[in-house]
């Protein structure tokens, strides 16, 4: 049980840690324009932290799931990113197009790390009957 709890936690954080340090990255390299403070960030600075958001759901899903040695770990950081975006969306107003793609790359992140994570434990993937 603890293992459970700490490799889920470890994943969770670890997410937590990639999406901060890729979204500064993001914001640093393509910073908003100096003459107006309320400006939100392009549309090449958003499509980068959604790019951020699939990678770090990926890794942190797939973290969770192997130190737990459960699956649906992987899912449990799928959902906690899902959730986190939507606070951000609620928090700070974004286009619709971002709300959309932000969910459907963490689903697809969360979604792939489980999958990821059967195939590496040796165990039949649900996608076994379409791939093979």
């Amino acid at each position: 049980m603890l293992r459970r709890v700490l490799g889920t936690l470890a994943g969770i954080v670890l997410a937590v840690v990639i999406t901060s340090l890729w979204e500064m990255t993001a914001h640093y390299l393509m910073p908003p324009p100096p003459t107006r403070l309320d400006v939100a960030p392009g549309a090449p600075t958003l499509a980068l932290v959604i790019v951020g958001y699939g990678v770090a759901t990926f890794l942190g899903a797939l973290t969770a799931a192997r130190l737990a040695r459960v699956d649906w770990a992987a899912l449990i950081v799928g959902g906690l990113m899902a959730a986190s975006v939507i606070a951000l969306v609620v928090m700070m107003p974004h286009p619709l197009w971002f709300l959309a793609l932000s969910l459907a790359v963490v689903g697809v992140g969360s979604t792939l790390a489980q999958w990821t994570s059967q195939r590496m434990s040796g165990g039949s993937a649900p996608l076994s009957s379409v791939v093979e």
